[in-house]
């Protein structure tokens, strides 16, 4: 399919439609489709009538994603002076583009039984738009490597988003004395979920054709973590311009959910759940309540009717 990057730091003044405009426009200069594959083992667990089989899966992709800079935003940016020496001219003429991976990994089991259905997930990777991983972070500029002082940008790129304007494309000497593009590297992260379903109904030996036959309640929990590595580093620069911590670090979720099926075309379902982000460890980036906070949480409740057909 075609690739997409995160930008969840690029929202800028155009809010999500700028994310998605940018996010996708620099998948398309890639050149490059996203490979996706999935490979899974079922078998039957349990022989009980009505139990599906059980699962394990693995599954992954990869792609990249490309940022484009003029020859025009190169001599606008380092000037006349710069473009006529040699260790620059090639960049001046030509301009140049820098990319980054995309990728990710997961492994998934699923264990269903007649008392019980376990569902496990755990998975790693970098820049996962499509998935939802590491909070939509996308990637970062690494100056580790270049000689300070020696560092020229950010260049105006051809993105179209919000922070075109500003760019996240930079130049600088490396410690062989070349002038190179500075990487272009993904924001790693690991994602773990978790999530036991109870079928009520057959624990109280419900009459199969009964109106209590489709009670069935679910408890989830997951994490979406930050590589440490990558939120503090301080040779990272992200696309907004900013070194060092990133703007999203975890995000955690707790579900318990209560499901009635009243028959085969609707059902019920209860839902409460709470939702944590935190920008940074060990720092008070949030005031609830008039308490300092390093985590934002979102309690909810919702109840409505599922049709299937």
């Amino acid at each position: 399919m075609m690739p997409s990057s995160g930008q969840i730091l690029k929202l800028g003044s155009l809010g999500l439609e700028g994310q998605i405009a940018e996010g996708e426009y620099e998948g398309a200069q890639s050149d490059r489709p996203e490979w996706e594959g999935r490979a899974a083992l079922s078998f039957q667990l349990d022989p009980a009538k009505g139990v599906a089989p059980a699962q394990i899966a693995l599954a992954g992709f990869h792609a990249s994603r490309t940022s484009i800079v003029t020859n025009a935003s190169v001599q606008s940016t380092l000037g006349s002076a710069l473009c006529a020496e040699a260790a620059y001219s090639s960049l001046c003429n030509l301009g140049f583009t820098n990319s980054s991976k995309e990728y990710g990994g997961q492994l998934v089991l699923q264990l269903p039984t007649r008392w019980f259905t376990l569902v496990g997930s755990v998975s790693r990777g970098g820049d996962e738009r499509f998935y939802f991983g590491g909070q939509i972070n996308s990637y970062v500029t690494d100056f580790g490597g270049l000689a300070t002082g020696t560092i020229f940008g950010p260049f105006v790129t051809t993105d179209g988003g919000p922070m075109a304007a500003a760019g996240n494309a930079y130049i600088g000497t490396n410690s062989s004395g070349q002038v190179v593009v500075a990487p272009q590297r993904p924001v790693r992260s690991f994602q773990t979920m978790a999530s036991l379903g109870l079928p009520l109904s057959r624990w109280f030996n419900a009459d199969p054709k009964g109106h209590n036959a489709g009670w069935q309640l679910f408890f989830t929990v997951a994490k979406d973590q930050v590589v440490d590595r990558d939120l503090n580093n301080p040779n990272f620069v992200n696309p907004t311009g900013g070194t060092g911590t990133l703007p999203m670090s975890m995000g955690k979720m707790g579900l318990l959910t209560l499901y009635y099926k009243l028959n085969t075309w609707c059902q019920f379902g209860f839902e409460q759940s709470v939702f944590a982000s935190r920008i940074a460890d060990h720092a008070d980036a949030y005031v609830i309540k008039g308490v300092a906070s390093n985590e934002w949480q979102d309690h909810r409740t919702e109840f409505g009717p599922i049709f299937t057909f």
